[in-house]
């Protein structure tokens, strides 16, 4: 069931009903249970697998959290802190690795529910080691744990949240009344806009230019523009959407992405980019070695390139995603250019900035490390030739890319994320008028089969 389908939102807008009706009758752990259950059934609903490994993970991981809870010897906290993110690090690779041999197993969701259950393992495994009250879980019930894990709009491809972040809230579901939708109607019409309209031309353009086995330096250099344009408005449309459904249900997701494309600086970029997966890996996987040797620069250094390589392969165990993730740390640790808040050094390091992200997406968009490798040879060759466009787009695509274009420029120029501009919305003539409008231009686009599948669905 994609979020860009009408499927999604009747299914979203029944679970709202029957949540509602389950707090109206029986209080919040009873809306929580309702909850929990309508995500099981989202689950079963995009495959019986993808709820048997949900349901496995959940229960296994809620044992793992029973024992720490129980557990107040440092080294038995230790232990079981170790054995439970080696269980979920099996779990996250289990269906890759077996990609990797042919089986096409897929499990909706598994890399993001796993990280969330590392994060509360380790918060949990924190309070334990400082021998005070754990504020982790709640009540250390399983109605808790489960309900802080199910949550179907963010349940398939975050934002990864921590408990401290949508704990409360989701053990306790508390749906919107109707004077308080409209910020949530906008969220979602803004996140189907840009993966429906925006992100389907750029991803068109791009397929377009990178297809030719003899494409030249120019279409390279334009498709993996485009490329990183399309995943960017993929993605964080995709994130829109989940935090605008959620806030139906009175639930306040993260943000997941900053204004990315104003960024000036690698560090800045991946400070704005999938936000909740970069806070992971500084706050579980650097921040913790940094505390520990804070005087060891070099082991410093070595972990944030740990660090990075552990975000390429956490989309998938390759060699071109390793790549992807090491050419990351290694610019994030020589980032050749200061920061600068204006003049020539600050636009010079924006396009630096840019262009690295465009070039490293031969390795993300690559079918391996060879392709990657052969897209960026492509670079080298002296051709000029841009007759793809005629090729393969009228003049009608034409003026829609050139619009999209536009629209791109103008979402970078406001400088306003989605929660900023939304989330104290009030009705208004232009809101009404621009709300209307989009959604006239979703609605054309939705089902009509020309946008593809949501690109993080591949992992």
């Amino acid at each position: 069931m994609s979020p860009v389908t009408g499927s999604f939102y009747a299914f979203a807008a029944l679970g709202w009903v029957l949540v509602w009706l389950g707090r109206r009758w029986g209080g919040s752990r009873a809306a929580s249970w309702v909850l929990s259950c309508w995500s099981g059934l989202f689950l079963w609903l995009s495959s019986p697998f993808a709820l048997a490994a949900f349901a496995a993970s959940v229960l296994i991981n809620f044992g793992l959290a029973s024992s720490l809870r129980a557990q107040s010897k440092p080294h038995h906290l230790r232990r079981l802190l170790f054995l439970s993110v080696a269980v979920n690090i099996l779990l996250i690779f289990s269906p890759k690795i077996f990609r990797l041999f042919g089986s096409q197993v897929a499990f909706l969701g598994l890399s993001y529910y796993s990280i969330q259950q590392i994060m509360f393992l380790y918060d949990l495994y924190e309070e334990r080691l400082d021998d005070g009250r754990a504020v982790v879980g709640g009540d250390g019930s399983f109605a808790n744990y489960l309900g802080f894990l199910a949550f179907f709009p963010q349940l398939t491809s975050g934002p990864i949240c921590a408990w401290r972040e949508t704990g409360k809230a989701l053990t306790a579901p508390n749906p919107r009344p109707s004077s308080q939708w409209l910020p949530g109607a906008l969220m979602i019409t803004h996140g189907l806009f840009h993966k429906l309209v925006i992100s389907t031309w750029f991803s068109a353009v791009s397929q377009a230019a990178l297809s030719n086995p003899e494409a030249g330096r120019a279409e390279t250099l334009i498709g993996l523009v485009f490329s990183y344009l399309a995943l960017y408005f993929d993605f964080s449309g995709y994130t829109d959407i989940a935090m605008g459904t959620a806030w139906f249900f009175g639930v306040t997701l993260p943000l997941n992405f900053d204004q990315p494309l104003r960024a000036n600086s690698l560090a800045d970029l991946w400070a704005r980019w999938h936000m909740s997966l970069s806070a992971f890996v500084k706050n579980y996987i650097y921040f913790p070695v940094f505390r520990a040797y804070p005087t060891r620069k070099r082991l410093h250094q070595l972990a944030m390139l740990l660090s990075m390589m552990v975000v390429g392969v956490w989309h998938e165990p390759s060699a071109r995603f390793l790549c992807f993730g090491t050419l990351h740390g290694l610019g994030l640790l020589y980032w050749p250019f200061k920061r600068a808040k204006s003049g020539f050094h600050y636009w010079a390091s924006w396009l630096a900035t840019h262009l690295f992200m465009a070039l490293s997406m031969a390795f993300f968009i690559g079918p391996d490390l060879n392709g990657a490798l052969n897209t960026l040879a492509h670079l080298t060759h002296a051709s000029q030739n841009l007759s793809f466009l005629n090729a393969s787009f009228d003049n009608y695509d034409k003026l829609q890319i050139l619009a999209c274009c536009v629209l791109a420029g103008l979402h970078v120029r406001h400088g306003k994320n989605t929660q900023k501009l939304y989330s104290k919305a009030a009705p208004s003539g232009y809101l009404f008028g621009w709300f209307v409008l989009t959604l006239s231009l979703v609605l054309l686009y939705m089902n009509s089969g020309i946008s593809g599948n949501f690109v993080y669905a591949d992992f």
